[in-house]
Formats: C-alpha cells, structure tokens, sequence
C-alpha cells in the first residue's frame, strides 16, 4: 500500500485543512517527517490509520476525539486517503462521531461515516462495510497494521513479542504466500509417501542384504553391513562372490569326486566336515541364485533413480520458467486493467473539467451577489441607525416625561411657597397686633431666619466654587500648565457639579443681609414697642386718654382678630397644598430649604421650560432624521426581516456557488493525480513485463538445454515423474 494524497479537517491540531500529496516524493526513496512535540506529526499516522480501519494508530486516542478543539461548532472533521495497492488506486473517505450545531444553537451528535471508491468506481458506504472490505483488500487488520506496517510509539516490541504461529500467520497473509504453504504442505505429504516406499524398499533390501552369507568375503561382508550400503557395489561384490563361489564348487566337486574314490579310507570327522561344506555350498549355490534373480530389479532401480535425479534438476528450473510465466500473465492482465481504468478515469476527468467549466461559469451570479450584499450592508447599516435614532427618540420621551413631572412638581412648590409667604404676612401682620410677648417671640424668630439665611448663603457660595473649579478643570488639557496652580499634570481634576449661578449667590446673600436688618429692626421694634407699653400704659393710666385708648383697643382687638382668621385661612391652603406637595414629591422635600426660596424657584422655572422646549427641539430632529433615514431605503426593504431574509439569501447563495467551484476543483485535481497514477503505474508495468519476458526467454533456453542433456524430450516426458520424487533423491 502507498498513499498517494492525505487531506485533514479540523484533525487533531490542525484546525483549518491540510493536504499532503505524497506522489510528488520520489519512488522508493525513504522520507522523514519530523517537528516539536506537539507538531502533528503522530497526528498524520493517526488520519491514514483511521482512514483505513476507523480507529488510530496508537491505543490512547479514540476516534471520539479526533475533532480539533479550535475549530467552529459547524466545520466537520473529515479524513481523505488516495492510496495505491497492488497498481489499483482506491479512494477512502471517512468521518467520526462527533458534535454538530443544530439550527436552534444547541449541540448534537454526528454519527461516524465512511466510504470507499474502488478502481471500478464502486462506492461501498457504512463504516463496517468500508473496515471490511478493507481488511481483505490489504490482508490485516488494523491490530496487525499497526504492528507491522506503521508502528505506533512504544510498540514496535509487540511484534517482536507476538508468538511464532501469529508471526508466521501476518507474514503469510502479507506477502500471499498461501500458495507456497499450500504447496509446500502437499510436498511434504508426498514426502512422508515416498519416505514411506523408501524405508519399505531399504526394509526389503536390508532383508536381502542380512540373508548375504559372505564368509571369507570380508569386502561383502563390509558393503551389506553398512548403514547405507552402497547397491551397485554390494551387486557388484556379489557377483564376484558368486564366481569365486562357482570355482569353489567346482573345486569341491573335482574333491568331491576324489573324495569318493578315497571314500572308504576318509574318516569320520574329515566325513563331517565334508558334509558341512557340502551344506555351505548349497547354501552359497541358493544366494547366488537369489542375487542372479534379484540383478534385473537391481539394474533397473539404478536407472530409475539416475532419471528421477536427472527429472529432480530440471524440476526446479521448469517450475521458474512457469512461475516467471505466470508472472508475465498477470503483468499483461494488470496492464490490461490499469488501461481500462485509465480510459474510466479520462473520461471521468474529461466530466470533472466541464463540471468545473460549469461551475466556474456561475461566478458572474456570485460576484453580482457579493455587490448586492455590499449594497445590502448599506442597507443594513441605515436600519441601525434608525434604531439608534429611535431609542435616542424614545430617550427622549422618557427624559420629556420626567420634564414634565419636574414642571409639575415646580408648580406644585411654587404654590406652595406663594401661599408660604402669604402665611407669614399675615402672622406678621398678627404679630405687629400682639402683646409684646409676641414681638420678644418675633425676635427670636428673627434671630433664627438671619442664621438659616447665612447658612443659605455659605452653602450656595461655596457651590458656586466648586462650578467654577469644575469648569476650569473641564478646560485642562494634557501637558498644559493649570491657571491656578501652573501644573502641566493635571492626575485628579475637579469633577463639575450642579452650576449654581451669580445672581443666585447675590440672592442669598440679599437675603442673608435682609434677614440682618430685619433682626436689627425688631430689637429697634421691640425697644419701641415696649417704650410704646409703657407710654401706652402710662397713657393709660393716664385719664385724659381713656376713651380714645378704648377706641383703639377694639379696633386693635378686631384688627387681631381679623388677623388671626386670615391666618388660619391661609396656613389650611398651605396645608392642602403641603399635602399635595408631600403626596407628590415625597415629605423630604419639606427640608430643603433651598427649594423654598422665590430666586431659586424663579430660575428653576426658566431652567424647566428652557429643558423642555431643548427636548421638544430634539424629538423634533429626531423624527425628521428617522424619516429621512427611512426616504433612503427601496420601498420593497422597509422592513428590516425582509432585507436580512434576502441577505440570508443572496449570502447562501454565494456561499454554494464558491463551494461547488471549490468541489469540481478538488475533484478534477484528484481524479489528474490518480491519472497520473495510473500512467506511472502502465509504465512501471510495461517495464516489468519487458524483463519478465526477457527472463522467461533465457529460462526456456536454459530449460531445453538441460531436457537435452538429461535425455528427455520435453516436460511431458519428465513431469510425471515429479509424483514418484522422493525428498532424498529431490
């Protein structure tokens, strides 16, 4: 397997897309990917281990959580492998389980997806289905991949610990040599058979051999005792021994006849060794027999085992000549089907380049989209100012509102207070008609008023300061000298307050100064008032003044009486009018003496009705500015949902027409680069072919060469004997 082209999304690190196109490295050269911890490096392994199995290639990360961290909510994480196998280029497709953003803003979950495009152009789908298919295409499985193929991290020792029989079985399967175990197990069937046959033939030959009776011949003797005794020889020796044998008997028979004519003078255990002797040659006369017999078979197993040994050599180079045979079938046949795959993939790329001429033909329709939403944004950007002007405009409103109440409030106080001051009138008018007590008590109460009017006139004077440090502070400016201090650094500046105007501090201080010289007024009163006793009571006293004093005092009695109801009739409309004060503006106004004062109440006045008509000006604008605002927009984009519909729109719109420009490109491209696969693979098969033809040539010569020289006169003359090879002779 080798891949041809790896593109990640939102993978492991790597947030935005990543590409690698490994066809550009040179063939059957060794690359390294190296970088810091951290880099992405193991990532890489990770994206081709699960674009093959769906799973990593270490044991620590699941496929879970193989979706980059940083990327949006709404970008999929996806894995694309272009890989060769066998010539055959394969596209695989796959992406995990993961969180997705619904259209409400919620999270959900993505199931896993794969697919698989084989050479054909089939496109298996599911992942078990994909796993599956490619489980077979490349012998092992994700366990064994990643022990022998690409070795996670720590555990290339797990391959070098697994057992002999799982070694053997990943070998096996990687370089599909079931054939050579197949054929190695019937070799060695018939191994054990021709063993078999052997040890029965050895069986039957040591028989023969332990039934040689080689007295005197040691050289026979020596030859059938031996562990693999050497047949030719021990026929051979035989056969020597049977003529020397012959002569014997020929020599004991000349005896023989010279024994019976001395038969009678012999004795008795010359007599026995004659007869032992005549026994041995029977003996020697009935192996000779045997091995005359059994010389034909002997013979004939000689020269069967010189052809099975000539067949043995020729075995080898003629199951090469066919292998390398095979071998240039099967080029021819993967030529045959790269080029028909290749024809497949042309007629493909001819499609994805008018797809892409066709989607490159809408890129008018997306860049007109992008001036309307340019022209929309505008739009957009009116609306917002419509709504700024209109929460400014209902500002406003409410601030009118609370002008309002303010006003309201200020004719409630100033009524009030008129009515304030039409009670003290009168109670000053009773006073002047009361006992001196009273004007002792007028005294006092003026005592308090020229205190509470000096304090009125502190308080106001000392705002008045502050205004004026606040406004000087308003116009410091950095790195300029202050003119009080002459400081160029200005870290806490006077804040503003309340600006309290200079009339107002004159007024206070009128009214502090009044109060003085009415204080001084009484004690001047009160001094007369009680010189006036006591002229009036000496006048009184006096006789000639009686009648007019009666006169006076009645007048004086009703004036006083007069006074005291006007009084009361004028503190219960201030009171009604106190009620509706506190009932309004709360009984802790009733404290501030500052609100009581006619100057303050006079500018607060001017201050209520200047605001008003400020505000009334600037609702005034405002609407003026909605409704030129609003003049600005098409009469079919009034309302804002339909220009943020159309802008939905227009936005998706542009969105799909770059996109399908983006997938006809990337599909072009990849279907170039398995082109291109496809011719590197032709060439490389051609060029294989060309030597594997060139081999089966000199193979064949070699071949006839040896069938010649072996006697044979072709591999129908040969080949049947390959079932009666034994493994010894072979």
């Amino acid at each position: 397997m080798r891949p041809v082209v790896l593109s990640l999304r939102a993978f492991g690190p790597f947030c935005e897309n990543l590409r690698l196109d490994f066809s550009s490295l040179p063939e059957n050269e060794l690359f390294l990917i190296t970088g810091p911890t951290g880099s992405g490096k193991t990532t890489i392994f990770d994206a081709i281990c699960f674009a093959l199995y769906g799973e990593a290639s270490g044991e620590l990360r699941q496929s879970e959580n193989f979706k980059c961290l940083l990327a949006p909510p709404d970008t999929i994480c996806e894995v694309s492998l272009s890989f060769t196998l066998k010539g055959a280029l394969y596209h695989i497709q796959r992406t995990p389980k993961q969180s997705k953003l619904k259209r409400d803003g919620s999270l959900g979950e993505r199931p896993a997806t794969a697919s698989l495009t084989l050479p054909d152009g089939t496109v298996l789908t599911g992942s078990e289905a994909v796993t599956k298919k490619v489980t077979q295409l490349m012998g092992i499985d994700q366990a064994q991949f990643k022990k022998i193929v690409m070795l996670p991290q720590g555990e290339f020792r797990k391959l070098l610990d697994a057992k002999s029989d799982e070694k053997r079985e990943i070998l096996q399967r990687i370089f599909s040599t079931q054939l050579f175990a197949a054929v190695t197990e019937e070799f060695g069937a018939r191994a054990k058979r021709f063993e078999s046959e052997i040890r029965e033939l050895q069986m039957r030959n040591q028989a023969y051999l332990s039934g040689i009776d080689g007295s005197g011949n040691t050289l026979l003797l020596d030859a059938a005792g031996r562990e693999n005794p050497d047949m030719p020889e021990v026929l051979r020796l035989l056969e020597e021994d049977g003529r020397n044998t012959s002569e014997k008997l020929q020599k004991i028979q000349a005896e023989q006849t010279a024994l019976e004519q001395q038969k009678e003078q012999i004795n008795i255990p010359y007599a026995i060794e004659i007869n032992r002797k005549f026994e041995n040659l029977e003996t020697y006369q009935n192996t000779l027999e045997t091995l005359k017999n059994e010389e034909p078979v002997y013979a004939e197993k000689k020269v069967y085992y010189q052809r099975l040994t000539a067949a043995a050599r020729l075995f080898d180079v003629y199951d090469s000549l066919q292998q390398q045979i095979r071998l240039k079938e099967g080029l021819r046949q993967q030529i045959q089907d790269c080029q028909n795959t290749r024809t497949e993939v042309s007629n493909a790329l001819q499609l994805a380049e008018k797809r892409c001429a066709d989607a490159q033909a809408a890129w008018p329709e997306a860049e007109e989209a992008e001036k309307q939403l340019g022209i929309l944004d505008t739009l957009r950007q009116i609306f917002t100012e419509i709504k700024q002007a209109e929460n400014t405009r209902s500002d406003l409103q409410k601030e009118l509102q609370k002008q309002d109440r303010m006003a309201e409030n200020q004719r409630l106080a100033k009524l009030r207070f008129s009515s304030l001051q039409e009670v003290e009138s009168a109670r000053q008018t009773a006073g002047l008609l009361r006992s001196l007590q009273q004007s002792v008590q007028a005294l006092v109460a003026a005592v308090q008023k020229t205190e509470d009017a000096r304090g009125r006139y502190r308080q106001t004077f000392l705002t008045f300061l502050d205004g004026q440090a606040g406004m000087l502070a308003s116009r410091l400016v950095p790195g300029a000298p202050c003119p009080v201090c002459g400081s160029v650094n200005h870290p806490q500046p006077a804040k503003p307050v309340k600006a309290v105007s200079k009339d107002e501090v004159d007024a206070c201080a009128a009214a502090y100064e009044t109060a003085q010289k009415q204080q001084v007024q009484l004690e001047k009163a009160c001094h007369t008032a009680l010189e006036q006793l006591q002229q009036a009571d000496a006048a009184l006293v006096s006789a000639s003044s009686v009648p007019a004093l009666l006169d006076n005092t009645a007048a004086l009695v009703q004036a006083v009486d007069m006074a005291e109801q006007t009084v009361a009739q004028k503190q219960k409309i201030l009171d009604s009018r106190t009620e509706e004060v506190v009932r309004v503006m709360g009984e802790a106004v009733l404290s501030n003496h500052k609100l009581w004062n006619a100057d303050y109440l006079s500018s607060r006045e001017v201050e209520l009705t200047a605001a008003h008509a400020r505000l009334s000006g600037a609702l005034d604008s405002l609407d003026a500015q909605i409704a030129s605002l609003r003049q600005r927009l098409p009469q079919d984009l009034q309302e804002e949902e339909t220009l943020l519909s159309q802008y939905r729109h227009l936005s998706s719109r542009q969105t799909e027409i770059r996109e399908t420009i983006e997938s006809a490109k990337k599909t072009a491209a990849d279907i170039q680069t398995q082109y291109a696969v496809l011719n590197e693979r032709v060439c490389v098969l051609q060029t294989q072919l060309a030597q594997a033809e060139q081999e089966c040539g000199r193979q064949t010569e070699i071949l006839r060469n040896m069938e010649q020289s072996s006697g044979f006169s072709g591999p129908e003359d040969y080949l049947p004997l390959r079932s009666q090879l034994p493994e010894t002779v072979s």
